[in-house]
């Protein structure tokens, strides 16, 4: 019988990376290291790896004719761990890959499938560990947050997130949008949304200590133009203060947050079910006219398309 870690129930630990595929590598390197502040660790088989903290990678960039999602990669606590899980992905008939990428892709062992939307998932464990963290040059990004994956049917996709990766619900808007959580206890790591096209990712979300941090990664914004697609708000569900905004050269929404909640493992919290209004995602909202609109989530995907501009 194999020994589960004893951190929790099986499940992913934490949000470990995105990699997305861009048609302009090197610009895109710009923008993170500009405008988000992450630094690079490795240029590898002609991908860039990204981070902002001792991991050795939060973000990985690789050449392709369109933009889009190439990987979400979570973290798992062992190798154990991630044998339980291949275990129940097979049951469930799920297809998997298995292996080691250390060489590749600066983890020790990986699984590789797909949710029932066809977005692709990777959990792995042990990825290289960098001796020290950046030095911020001007924002302090603490961690890679979270990140919302488009479903086309989002109870499927819940019960293949809960029921076979072992993630938690903590709280629905409507029946159209669920957040999950990872074993490192924050509200959301994963968001799954609804949109009749299906699979594709969302945003990308960054967490950053304090209010001052987050004005200056605004401001940062602002001067480069990137367009904002939604200014401050607080989030009704994690109490979550934030913006997004997006580089519409290759259509990445952002997003940066701090004081988002925790759940502590011991804590039983029952998910709750919130309205699709405005002033769920942004309770600044409630009691004025605007807070009874039916609203779609912050920003999971630019409103329209922003005008390029030239950046600084």
């Amino acid at each position: 019988m194999l020994e589960l870690s004893k951190e929790g129930s099986l499940q992913p630990q934490r949000l470990g990376y995105v990699m997305l595929d861009v048609t302009d590598v090197e610009s895109t390197t710009q923008f993170f290291t500009k405008t988000l502040d992450l630094e690079i660790s490795n240029r590898l088989n002609e991908r860039v790896f990204l981070r902002g903290g001792l991991q050795h990678h939060w973000i990985v960039l690789q050449h392709a004719a369109r933009p889009g999602l190439a990987r979400v990669g979570m973290e798992m606590a062992g190798h154990a761990d991630l044998e339980a899980v291949e275990q129940r992905l097979r049951e469930s008939g799920t297809e998997v890959e298995s292996g080691a990428a250390f060489d590749t892709d600066r983890i020790d062992r990986y699984l590789r499938f797909q949710d029932p939307s066809g977005n692709p998932l990777e959990l792995y464990t042990d990825m290289v560990s960098m001796p020290m963290a950046p030095f911020p040059k001007r924002v302090t990004v603490e961690d890679i947050r979270n990140v919302v994956l488009f479903q086309k049917d989002v109870q499927e996709a819940c019960d293949f997130y809960t029921r076979v990766l072992g993630m938690e619900v903590s709280d629905w808007v409507e029946r159209k949008l669920v957040y999950l959580r990872f074993g490192n206890g924050y509200h959301h790591g994963l968001v799954l949304a609804e949109r009749v096209a299906g699979q594709g990712l969302g945003y990308i979300n960054f967490q950053v200590p304090d209010l001052h941090h987050l004005m200056r990664a605004r401001s940062a914004v602002q001067l480069q133009k990137w367009p904002l697609l939604a200014d401050l708000l607080k989030d009704g569900t994690s109490g979550a203060v934030g913006f997004y905004f997006l580089n519409d050269a290759e259509q990445i929404t952002i997003g940066f947050c701090f004081d988002h909640g925790v759940i502590p493992e011991e804590t039983e919290h029952k998910p709750r079910i919130f309205p699709s209004r405005a002033d769920t995602f942004d309770v600044w909202l409630t009691g004025l006219p605007a807070a009874e609109e039916i609203a779609a989530p912050p920003p999971v995907a630019h409103p329209r398309k922003a005008g390029r501009q030239a950046r600084r």
